[in-house]
């Protein structure tokens, strides 16, 4: 899986430099157009490779879009806080003893110490008995 990974984004980087030389004349980037210049004044304008304007255009979009689209999920990333939070106070209530598990639990607890201090009347199961200590 990594490999194709691997494959997928070095046949891509390979596309964008030849993008990139194919595009490599120098272009002038002006804020307003010509025609709108004597009426603003000086228009400011930057002169830059091509392939640098694409690749700008083409980040500010992704930047753009990921910010919109944060923005417009954040209804549903309150809904699943919501819900985890719901989640985790259930989860909180149904581990928590309730008055019966807890005398239940006291119940069983002093039912085995009473059954292990009181002595045996009968023989284990098995036919397995205490060994008989000899005196000597």
């Amino acid at each position: 899986m990594n490999a194709i990974r691997y494959a997928l984004s070095g046949a891509f980087v390979v596309v964008l430099v030849f993008v990139a030389l194919a595009n490599a004349e120098v272009v002038t980037l002006a804020l307003w157009p010509k025609a709108l210049a004597p009426l603003l004044g000086e228009s400011p304008s930057l002169r830059m490779p091509l392939f640098v304007v694409i690749a700008g255009a083409l980040c500010f979009g992704l930047g753009l879009g990921l910010i919109w689209e944060w923005l417009r999920e954040r209804p549903y990333r309150v809904e699943t806080a919501a819900l985890r939070r719901e989640l985790e106070a259930s989860r909180r209530k149904l581990e928590a003893p309730t008055p019966q598990a807890a005398q239940h639990e006291q119940d069983t607890h002093a039912r085995a110490r009473s059954t292990a201090l009181a002595p045996s009347q009968t023989a284990p199961a098995g036919g397995l008995t205490e060994p008989s200590v000899k005196a000597p």
